[in-house]
């Protein structure tokens, strides 16, 4: 086939409304960018939709950040009849001349084909929000599957930090012809804050806008992962979602489950008889044909299928007709399954509130005949309808009976948590592959990806190994729950997660290599770095959350997820964590003289650091909760808040989300209120507008103020040696006991020592290499007090802003001015002392308990030398 080619046929005017390219001799290319200009147009239609809208969007900035070009985007009523050389995305006139239908595509489908010298991007649309995974987006998906296959460009987690898109001068395509319909006809991975949100709104974030912001970052990624519905199969509980008890609880009692007690109410032994939890009478005629009638009053085109789930609850029902449904539990004896009723019985009048067991874990078949009566009474209305339901809870496991069909689609809701052992694996794979024998159609609904609170938690590659062999029993869909948007300590397995939705067959290796080749210099360095962490996963027992000390005793239960973080250092010890930080090192390491992989692995550098932050406000509260005494406890939890305030606009972390599992074991009253104090640099506003107003931005404080200025020395100390009169900073060490006394600690984060003096010397300007006055060596299980000074506050103001200079208002939101050894805050009206304590201004205390020998150069910066020279002038 020959290909009209326009380059140096003519340039672009970008303030054209109407760009006109000239027929040309044929060539085997379509150029869209020759030698840094655009040499084309992308033609979208008069009237497009927004799913086109953001087609051309995304097209057009990522040609852009690759090329530096920008491609105009036009109205194909603006191209002249017969000109080629266009890019035609949507359904475009010129599509349609071109003999592309896509009519009778697939949802979600893509066409990207070379014709007659245009190229042609467009597919199976729907009409609602592009950014919405339940609206059709084949022309969408058409550009991602071009700017990945033909411009090699990846996401690797929300916000411009994420992606990956290589330099060139040049976009030319030889030849292309590809349409694809998605693996799965489900997948989505849903956002945290649409189902954990903490009692404030904003909580974790220090503004609206700043969540805002996040939210979107990470729903535009979930679209460029391909994540996309064709029709919804969500299963969810459907019973408590439409108000049953509210609704029938008086008049249709025999809907519920019979308890041993006789009555038909929610469990008062199941968190305390909470109404959305009462499981339902599945065997009731009545029943089926009220959730029938539901269907039909709210189906839609989008929505046309049943959902039938039962309430977040194991089956509660001991009806005759429910009981004639089971069959036997195999891991019941003959006696224990006779004599169910009664030993649950007992179990319920002894207040045990797991009564349920008794009944069996393999409830199944009741379930399997109940969700068939539902479907035969659906089938009157509509012969194509499908019921959607969840095998879960004491009916997880595939029925031993009874015969399902395709027309039943199973959610099935995994038992695998953290950690991931063989036995759970081996188990879940056997449970998908058992309902599909079935007959059913299967949806993977799992909870794993809620394990792991903030932590650098890994099982990327037994994920994938699962998934794939999932996909290959005929799994037709996914829906995960839910995206706790962890990227700085769990980036590789939520990317492989993604990739594995439109590539289920594509194995870990291949899409790590594409996770870990993003980080350039530095990508065995990050691999080994993530491997550590895969290792220290992969070691913790199975029985470790409920054996352990470490985790509180008023948790929701022993091991649950929400509250991850309670047991964390057992598996994230202090000997894991420095082997981290030490990998971590290598990496920032080797990705020195290449920005763009100095700032991703800063992004990885951030996360642990958050994770190591959390970490030790877990040990504060073990320590308030042993002696009393809260200062450690009070001080780690502002250091933490001060510390995602400075990285909340990196997309690190989902902070909605820690907000909402944090405030569940953390008690914020017992800091007294005394959320300023603690800042890093002493700095807060007077009149008290509350954190959130007045925290200041690590990073943000000095960096962007930073002259090339050579000529400055720091001193760091070992003991109370005195100070170098050259120094502008000191960190002391102390043992704990020694000096100084009364000073509060702020965490126990090495790793954050180290980000403070990076901040101050983020181009490597000021310090030519920190200096130890003699090397220090600390003692195993000893507790250590790090305290990092201003020696010479004004000197260090004067040297970063000039004596009398004026700030921007980047810092705060206004203008600040230093005056007469103090910084003044001033809006034009009324001007507010920051209580800045410039001659000694403590920038950092922390405790840490050191186990084992090591030099302090070692701990704070990864490496076992001591720092050399100071920088002369």
């Amino acid at each position: 086939m020959n290909y009209i080619s326009i380059k140096n046929v003519r340039r672009l005017a970008l303030a054209m409304l109407c760009f006109v390219p000239s027929l040309a001799s044929s060539v085997m290319a379509f150029d869209i960018v020759s030698n840094g200009q655009a040499v084309t147009a992308i033609v979208i239609p008069l009237h497009e939709t927004p799913v086109e809208q953001l087609a051309s969007k995304e097209m057009q900035y990522h040609i852009q950040q690759s090329t530096g070009a920008v491609v105009p985007i036009i109205r194909d009523t603006q191209v002249s009849s017969g000109a080629t050389g266009y890019i035609y995305l949507g359904a475009t006139q010129a599509s349609q001349l071109a003999g592309i239908d896509t009519t009778n595509l697939a949802p979600n489908t893509f066409v990207n084909k070379i014709i007659g010298g245009n190229l042609y991007v467009t597919g199976k649309d729907g009409s609602g929000a592009a950014i919405l995974d339940s609206t059709h987006a084949g022309t969408l998906f058409g550009v991602y599957d071009f700017l990945e296959t033909q411009m090699d460009v990846k996401w690797l987690w929300p916000g411009a930090g994420g992606e990956v898109i290589p330099t060139r001068n040049d976009v030319s395509v030889s030849s292309l012809d590809r349409s694809e319909a998605p693996a799965l006809i489900h997948t989505r991975f849903r956002p945290a804050n649409f189902f954990y949100q903490p009692a404030s709104e904003s909580a974790g974030w220090t503004t609206s806008e700043i969540k805002n912001s996040y939210h979107n970052a990470e729903d535009l990624w979930l679209r460029r992962q391909g994540f996309a519905r064709e029709v919804n199969l969500d299963a969810t509980h459907s019973f408590s979602q439409n108000d049953y008890w509210e609704r029938f609880g008086t008049t249709n009692p025999e809907f519920f489950n019979l308890l041993p007690d006789g009555t038909r109410r929610p469990d008062p032994l199941y968190f305390n008889g909470n109404i959305d939890l009462v499981s339902m009478n599945v065997s009731n005629p009545d029943l089926h044909d009220q959730i029938v009638q539901d269907w039909l009053a709210k189906r839609t085109e989008l929505e046309p299928y049943l959902a039938a789930s039962d309430n977040d609850t194991p089956s509660r029902d001991l009806s005759p007709e429910s009981l004639a449904w089971d069959v036997r539990d195999p891991n019941l004896t003959q006696s224990q399954w006779d004599n169910r009723v009664a030993l649950a019985t007992a179990a319920y009048n002894n207040s045990e509130s797991d009564w349920t067991k008794h009944l069996g874990q393999q409830l199944s078949d009741r379930y399997a005949q109940y969700y068939l009566a539902v479907l035969e009474k659906a089938k009157v209305h509509d012969p194509d309808v499908k019921v959607v339901a969840l095998a879960y809870q004491n009916y997880t496991k595939a029925p031993l009976e009874t015969e399902l069909n395709e027309d039943v689609v199973i959610a099935y809701t995994s038992q695998l948590a953290y950690p991931w052992t063989d036995e759970q694996r081996q188990a879940t794979r056997d449970d998908m592959a058992g309902w599909a024998s079935a007959g059913a159609s299967m949806l993977l609904r799992p909870n794993y990806t809620l394990d792991g609170h903030a932590m650098p938690i890994y099982y990327a590659d037994k994920f994938s190994d699962d998934f794939t062999q999932m996909y290959s029993t005929g799994m037709i869909g996914t829906d995960f729950n839910v995206l706790t948007g962890q990227w700085g300590t769990q980036g590789p397995t939520l990317y492989v997660i993604a990739r594995k939705q439109t590539n289920p067959t594509m194995s870990s290796e291949d899409i790590l290599d594409e996770y870990y080749g993003a980080f350039g210099n530095a990508a065995g360095e990050v691999e080994s770095y993530f491997n550590h962490w895969e290792q220290v996963s992969d070691a913790v027992p199975g029985n470790v959350w409920e054996t352990s000390e470490a985790l509180a005793k008023d948790s929701v239960e022993p091991g649950h997820w929400s509250e991850f973080y309670k047991a964390a250092d057992v598996v994230f010890t202090p000997q894991a964590m420095r082997e981290g930080w030490q990998l971590l090192a290598d990496a920032t390491q080797a990705a020195i003289g290449d920005l763009a992989t100095e700032q991703r692995v800063a992004f990885l550098e951030k996360g642990l650091t958050n994770a190591d932050l959390t970490l030790a406000v877990q040990r504060g509260l073990r320590e308030f909760q042993t002696t009393g005494n809260n200062s450690l406890y009070a001080a780690a939890i502002n250091a933490l808040s001060v510390y995602r305030a400075s990285v909340e606009e990196d997309y690190v972390a989902n902070m909605n989300y820690v907000a909402w599992s944090e405030e569940r074991g953390w008690d914020y009253s017992l800091v007294n209120g005394d959320t300023e104090s603690f800042l890093p640099t002493q700095m807060t506003r007077s009149g008290g507008e509350g954190l959130n107003a007045s925290r200041p931005k690590i990073g943000q404080s000095f960096v962007p103020f930073l002259p090339a200025i050579t000529g400055v020395t720091v001193n760091l100390t070992g003991g109370d040696t005195g100070d170098d009169p050259n120094a502008l900073v000191r960190l002391d060490i102390f043992e704990v006991g020694g000096e100084p006394d009364g000073h509060a600690p702020i965490g126990e984060s090495l790793g954050f020592v180290t980000r403070l003096l990076s901040d101050l010397d983020a181009d490597d300007s000021i310090f030519d290499s920190f200096v130890f006055d003699s090397p220090v060596i600390v003692s195993p299980g000893m507790r250590y007090f790090f305290q990092l000074t201003l020696v010479d506050s004004a000197g260090l103001a004067a040297l970063l802003f000039g004596q009398q200079a004026t700030l921007d208002s980047y810092l705060l939101g206004t203008n600040l001015v230093f005056e007469n050894n103090q910084w003044l805050y001033q809006d034009g009206r009324i001007n507010r002392d920051l209580q800045f304590d410039v001659m000694q201004s403590t920038l950092y205390q922390a405790y840490a308990s050191i186990p084992e020998p090591a030099s302090i150069a070692m701990l704070l910066f990864g490496s076992s030398a001591i720092f050399g020279r100071k920088r002369t002038a």
